[in-house]
């Protein structure tokens, strides 16, 4: 038990198999044409460096993450500094996705909006950025790589 008293610390195949296997059931939501080496390679792609599964990445690795201008699979101040840059400074467009991974409001442009809305996100409890499958139904085109 841990510290707290309320959780348990434990391992093994049994606990890790509803992890790995809703993992899968989302990158499969994400592209049902998903082979099982494939799957196979991205789950061990991206795990942590002590092999454990990291899901988020593993899902990630196969879009677009709205609000992730820089790519890194994570949204943070580092994606509004990217995006001014982006929008204001003559920098670089948001990628992997020029549209999609700058488009935190999925509303299926990249502007000032996005950096407002990822601002509420990270410090004001704002609502998080859509997914991948959310921006494609509301913006109904396919992902452009940059």
């Amino acid at each position: 038990m841990a510290d707290d008293s309320s959780h348990i610390y434990s391992m093994g195949t049994s606990l890790a198999a509803p992890h790995v296997t809703g993992t899968i059931a989302l990158m499969l939501e994400m592209n049902d044409t998903l082979s099982f080496s494939t799957i196979k390679d991205i789950l061990v792609q991206t795990a942590t460096i002590d092999g454990y599964l990291d899901a988020y990445k593993a899902v990630a690795s196969l879009g677009c993450v709205p609000g992730d201008a820089n790519g890194d699979l994570v949204v943070d101040i580092l994606d509004v500094t990217y995006l001014v840059d982006s929008l204001y400074l003559a920098g670089p467009p948001p990628h992997p996705y020029e549209i999609c991974s700058g488009d935190a409001d999925c509303n299926c442009i990249v502007n000032i909006l996005d950096i407002t809305y990822i601002i509420s996100y990270l410090y004001l409890g704002g609502p998080a950025p859509g997914s991948q499958k959310h921006w494609l139904d509301a913006c109904g085109e396919p992902l452009r790589k940059e």
